[in-house]
């Protein structure tokens, strides 16, 4: 049998908040909904008193923004699945923290998953780092800090650290700064798609650069990258010209 996983929902619109609770009941194993609240200060004091595994924490709330309700608390012992219809921007935002959200209207399949990530990650302790960098993403409104699951647990980087990621499969290895690197079971695709508008390129299907630590292109039948760790990053033939660009007007 599951583990019971117990649960809080933070909504203002009541009906979406009993659809969200019936779809929990009906389609997820083991999952009770304990209590719901309609704002931020309901919602600290049920979670004070019950205690739950996971919060469904809509983040549009009369009064104050969802985020606010992590200011309640010194340490964050619960997992938190977002509520949103948030732009493809905030999404992003989200994925890059290693936090989960569900978009409105909140599908079946997309509910299971979040139910079986509660499960896997229940008892991991980092809930408040994760919070502050999807905090500090969303209120830049740009990516400055990415959290990277390691066997450990989450790393969390600031992206100026990243030199460059070098793609295996379903692996890839980050090259940071004071030479340490990171190996962390994503695809290169899925950092590409996350990092693209912030300054990394994809110079090859193997590589994905920081621009901002290319030291040096050199030109050639086999064109190569020179970045600031002194490594070398070959340029995919296709690449060149558009790399070259994207050089110029970083360096600008």
């Amino acid at each position: 049998m599951t583990t019971l996983i117990t649960a809080i929902i933070v909504e203002d619109e009541k009906r979406n908040a009993e659809v969200l609770s019936n779809l929990l009941t009906e389609y997820c194993d083991n999952v009770e909904v304990l209590a719901m609240a309609q704002d931020v200060p309901s919602a600290a004091k049920l979670i004070k008193e019950h205690n739950p595994d996971v919060i469904f924490l809509d983040i549009e709330l009369p009064g104050a923004s969802g985020f606010s309700l992590l200011d309640y608390f010194d340490t964050i012992d619960f997992e938190i699945v977002f509520t949103t219809a948030y732009n493809q921007y905030a999404q992003k935002a989200f994925e890059i923290s290693a936090l989960d959200y569900l978009l409105k209207p909140v599908g079946i399949k997309a509910l299971q998953n979040a139910i079986k990530k509660v499960r896997e990650q229940k008892g991991i302790k980092d809930m408040k780092e994760r919070y502050e960098v999807l905090k500090l993403n969303t209120q830049m409104n740009r990516i400055s800090r990415i959290s990277l699951p390691t066997m450990e647990g989450l790393l969390f980087l600031r992206l100026d650290e990243v030199i460059r990621c070098e793609g295996d499969n379903n692996y890839t290895t980050f090259f940071l700064q004071d030479k340490t690197k990171v190996v962390v079971s994503k695809t290169l695709g899925d950092y590409e798609s996350l990092l693209a508008m912030e300054g990394f390129y994809r110079a090859h299907r193997s590589h994905l650069v920081n621009l901002a630590h290319v030291r040096k292109f050199i030109r050639g039948r086999a064109a190569r990258l020179v970045m600031d760790d002194n490594s070398e990053v070959e340029v995919s033939t296709r690449k060149r010209d558009d790399l070259l660009i994207k050089l110029a007007g970083n360096k600008a």
